[in-house]
């Protein structure tokens, strides 16, 4: 079945209103959903294999009667992805705070750290729209981050990268000896690891609204912050300084 309805219901996206880093986060979000469009669908909307998501908005806008044919599945399938790519980049700019806000900024969370929903949504309260940042972090970080290491990079998570305090800090030559590897192989072992989990809290930016903290210093300590009972004041002042709170 073939569908040249109009695009002009479609209402414009603000990309341009997102900042640069949120601009970053959506990119990637699309791209990833973007894998599953159709050559033929791409076709029709003179759309190369790299498009952006401006190019996608607009060519999806001047959509308009064409000769060109294009199945209604897919063009359902367009239509939902620029529906959704619209209430992402929304709920991003909107600096209201509501539940439904909370969700969409969850979803771009989700998708982007590879995370359940179901584990983040554990740490956000609904009654007061406050979400536990330091919790969330630290339950994904030694719970589904861990679980999808490797033995070796799940010792240096525990041992070297000093998150928590449930595991000693050890010195490098006692990791060298226990595995048997270089110094090299070691630190670049450790920059992997580093790099991951940096990547995973900066993420953590899309739900900045409902941080449930206030005014620095982000001590042990601190009245009216509840830290989880393992984290060390490292991975706190890590946190921090990545989202610059």
């Amino acid at each position: 079945m073939i569908n040249n309805k109009p695009a002009s219901f479609l209402q414009e996206i603000p990309v341009r209103l997102l900042t640069p880093q949120q601009a970053d986060f959506v990119k990637d979000y699309f791209g990833r959903s973007s894998y599953a469009m159709t050559r033929n669908a791409r076709k029709v909307l003179c759309l190369s294999p790299t498009f952006s998501i401006s190019e996608f908005v607009n060519a999806l806008m001047l959509y308009s009667n064409q000769t060109a044919e294009i199945d209604q599945d897919e063009y359902s399938c367009l239509v939902d992805r620029y529906n959704d790519l619209s209430d992402i980049v929304n709920a991003l700019i909107d600096n209201s705070f509501s539940e439904d806000n909370f969700n969409k900024r969850l979803c771009l969370l989700s998708a982007l750290i590879h995370i359940k929903k179901e584990i983040l949504i554990n740490y956000f309260d609904y009654s007061a729209l406050k979400f536990d940042l330091f919790g969330c972090l630290y339950e994904i970080i030694f719970g589904p981050f861990e679980q999808n290491l490797s033995y070796e990079n799940q010792q240096l998570l525990r041992y070297r990268m000093n998150l928590s305090d449930l595991w000693p800090y050890e010195e490098y030559y006692v990791i060298k000896e226990h595995f048997q590897i270089s110094a090299n192989t070691l630190r670049h072992a450790e920059k992997y690891l580093e790099k991951r989990i940096d990547k995973i809290i900066q993420c953590f930016i899309i739900l900045s609204p409902y941080f449930n903290i206030q005014n620095p210093p982000y001590q042990r300590g601190i009245q009216g912050v509840v830290f989880p009972p393992h984290i060390t004041q490292h991975f706190i002042s890590k946190i921090t300084s990545i989202l610059s709170l």
